[in-house]
């Protein structure tokens, strides 16, 4: 048997020596022209599950007078080829993920580290900050001369000028109500009474 030729290739190859076409297959096996081309093209995507596939085989084999043992083996064969290729395939594919879900955390580890950084750097400059302001302050009160004792350190409070409560208006329209007249008192001068001053001098007779 020969490993190198493919399965599909192989039964080709029978087929085309015995100068028989791919319709009279079909006619005799009752394999649909679909699957015997999947076959012959080593399309493997498209034919049903092995089961079937070594039925299909068998027909084809004993229609073209070809050894069905040694096209068992062949397909054997492929089965086992297939096998180790999709495991490879499925190994590198995992390798691949594995090495990029390596990288996504790398650079998320870095990230991290650069915002953890980012928001140390604002903390220290904010209290360095609040520290300048702080002592800038504690220097501008040292600088301000101390207050003389007896002098108030603060002006007095003056008091809150007193305002009038607003007179309530007059009602629109109503008179305000008469007052009793009352006679004006007589005055102190009227009422004290009069005083004279009366003064003897004496003279003598020469």
């Amino acid at each position: 048997m020969d490993q190198q030729d493919t399965l599909g290739n192989y039964i080709k190859g029978e087929r085309v020596k015995r100068n028989i076409s791919l319709e009279q297959v079909s006619y005799a096996t009752r394999i649909s022209m679909k699957m015997l081309r999947a076959l012959e093209d080593d399309d493997h995507g498209s034919l049903p599950a092995p089961a079937f596939v070594r039925g299909y085989l068998q027909a084809y084999a004993k229609y073209v007078s070809v050894d069905p043992q040694d096209l068992m083996l062949r397909y054997q064969h492929h089965l086992a080829t297939a096998s180790n290729v999709k495991r490879s395939a499925l190994r590198s594919h995992y390798l691949y993920v594995k090495e990029r879900y390596q990288e996504k955390r790398q650079l998320l580890l870095i990230v991290s580290l650069v915002v953890a950084l980012l928001v140390s750097a604002g903390t220290y400059f904010v209290l360095k900050g609040k520290r300048e302001r702080r002592k800038a302050a504690a220097q501008v009160a040292a600088l301000m001369p101390a207050p003389t004792p007896g002098e108030s350190t603060a002006p007095s409070a003056a008091a809150p000028p007193q305002t009038k409560a607003p007179e309530a208006k007059e009602a629109k329209g109503t008179k305000p109500p008469l007052e009793p007249k009352t006679e004006p008192a007589p005055s102190e001068a009227e009422n004290t009474p009069k005083t004279y001053n009366l003064s003897l001098t004496a003279t003598e007779d020469v």
